[in-house]
């Protein structure tokens, strides 16, 4: 079984942000390189992803997601303090977290609201999907 990589520090291994841009397809120009970022938390981040450059999410200990506009990271209620291993979405505006005992939450692009899934008390270490109504965790 692998393990997720743990990313513990007040700042997010900001090469990520870099990362995610490569593998959006921005691989010239002034993000094309690795930038260290702070993300402001003590929590460590077990997550990350984004539908742009500058979209971009985090999730991790105690409920914690962040997002950043590219420039700054900043706090988002979670609405739990469930333990969360994985985030992914379609778009800025359809993005899924899942954790601990069967946590599963979703934002919308306002907020993020806790979602319904089959009686688990297992703990969820990825998500990913095909459409906003295709979800796998």
């Amino acid at each position: 079984m692998k393990r997720l990589i743990r990313f513990k520090s007040k700042w997010v291994v900001a090469f990520l942000l870099a990362g995610v841009a490569s593998l959006l397809g921005q691989t010239s120009g002034p993000s094309a390189g690795w930038t260290r970022q702070t993300s402001g938390t003590e929590k460590t981040l077990l997550g990350i992803w984004g539908a742009s450059p500058s979209d971009v999410f985090a999730v991790g200990e105690g409920g914690i997601v962040l997002h950043t506009n590219g420039n700054a990271w900043y706090p988002q209620q979670s609405g739990t303090s469930a333990r969360f291993c994985s985030v992914w979405g379609t778009s800025g505006r359809d993005v899924f977290a899942v954790g601990d005992r069967g946590a599963v939450i979703h934002y919308d692009g306002t907020r993020w609201s806790a979602e319904r899934i089959s009686a688990t008390l297992s703990n969820l270490h990825a998500v990913w999907g095909t459409s906003p109504t295709d979800v796998f965790a």
